[in-house]
Order: C-alpha cells, then sequence, then structure tokens
C-alpha cells in the first residue's frame, strides 16, 4: 500500500547557497516542479528561522490548516 502526505507541502530552508543566481534558477525550476506535482512549497531563509522562529511556525501552521497562500 502507498501514502502520500495529505498536505502536500514542502517547507524549505534557506542559508546563504541560495543567494547565488544558479541557485536561485535551480529553485525556481525545483519549486515549478514541485507545484507541477501538486506539491505547495513555502520557502524561509535560515535568518528567519532563528530570528523569528514563533513567526515562521505560525506560518507554517496556517499553511498547514489551508489559511494562508504562498
Amino acid at each position: 500500500m502507498s501514502t502520500r502526505p495529505s498536505l502536500r507541502l514542502c517547507i524549505e530552508l534557506d542559508g546563504h547557497s541560495h543567494d547565488g543566481s544558479a541557485a536561485v534558477e535551480y529553485d525556481a525550476e525545483r519549486t515549478w516542479q514541485l507545484a507541477a506535482a501538486g506539491i505547495q512549497v513555502a520557502r524561509f531563509r535560515n535568518a528567519e528561522v532563528l530570528g523569528q522562529f514563533e513567526g515562521v511556525c505560525t506560518a507554517i501552521d496556517a499553511l498547514c490548516r489551508g489559511e494562508a497562500p504562498f
């Protein structure tokens, strides 16, 4: 029996390695491929997670409840 995640949500944490133009292009292509597969991508910078953890958690919670477009 195969299982599928019900939320179809991917959470990406991006550090400095995502700053270059090649990384930005790669991330955009990967996001497009995931979206084409019906998976929503939520991206957060590492600095956001470290400096605004509660806000990031609130945003993720809202996404999980279907209350916030991302």
